[in-house]
């Protein structure tokens, strides 16, 4: 743990017992009960939003593009899906849980599937 992850760690925690505080002025209840429902909501929303991100998109075919290096393009008339370009080029369709590559034809070659939400992205044969 760095000294800056220690740091915000340290102003979440004051900033959650002020919050806990004022919950109990307000409404009652007891104060550490409140401070714990706090640190519990915030915790949860730190962990969507720190994996959320990452299970949205898989690597690109090339290997080199990560989540985060897709892009949204405009649909194309008759796709029943979004399509998305890597910071490669190559461009993506993407239909419910299918991840598709777009031919230089305009067919959709199937690439990766995701089983479950909470599964990482599998071939897809």
């Amino acid at each position: 743990m760095t000294l800056i992850n220690l740091l915000f760690a340290v102003i979440v925690f004051f900033v959650l017992l002020g919050a806990a505080k004022i919950l109990d002025t307000y409404i009652g209840h007891s104060f550490w009960i409140n401070a714990l429902i706090l640190a519990v909501l915030v915790s949860l929303f730190m962990m969507v939003r720190r994996y959320a991100g990452k299970a949205l998109f898989p690597k690109c075919k090339n290997g080199t593009c990560g989540p985060s290096d897709y892009e949204g393009i405009p649909v194309r008339p008759g796709d029943k899906g979004l399509t998305f370009k890597c910071r490669c080029g190559q461009l993506y369709l993407r239909k419910r849980n299918r991840f598709f590559i777009l031919g230089d034809g305009g067919q959709a070659i199937p690439y990766k599937i995701k089983r479950h939400f909470y599964t990482r992205w599998d071939d897809d044969t």
